[in-house]
């Protein structure tokens, strides 16, 4: 499956705990994001080095791209390798959600990246990662 693009359409729920393993020459695209609220946990690795994506479009405003829905704590999201794209969803009047972590006026949960390319763009002066807008930090 070298050099193929997955594409899923619409907000995916992370249930407990979570691996996402991105394999080598591949694009997963998730259009809506990712919610991992707090309790849950996330950890994104790549099958070898950096070559698999995950790209983050299209989220609804005030959710994070990767972490919490309005409003929402991030649960445990974790990184170690892989190149990962997320951009938070921007409010209609002002602020948005992280692009990785909290939800607008969500704490950013515990967010750690160990590795990989990272790219988190937040939605309305929120945080590229960390909280949503309105909210503490969090993170780390």
């Amino acid at each position: 499956m070298v050099n193929s693009t997955f594409t899923i359409v619409g907000r995916v729920t992370v249930s407990g705990e979570v691996h996402l393993i991105l394999a080598d020459g591949c694009t997963l695209t998730v259009k809506g994001g990712i919610q991992v609220a707090q309790g849950n946990s996330l950890t994104i690795y790549a099958q070898s080095g950096d070559s698999g994506k995950l790209e983050i479009t299209d989220v609804a405003e005030y959710n994070a791209g990767i972490g919490g829905n309005n409003g929402e704590i991030a649960g445990a999201i974790t990184i170690h390798v892989g190149t990962v794209t997320a951009t938070g969803g921007s409010g209609t009047n002002s602020g948005g959600g992280a692009g990785i972590g909290g939800g607008h006026g969500g704490d950013g949960g515990n967010v750690t990246i160990s590795g990989g390319t990272v790219t988190a763009t937040g939605g309305g002066d929120a945080a590229g990662s960390g909280g949503g807008y309105g909210d503490g930090a969090g993170g780390s």
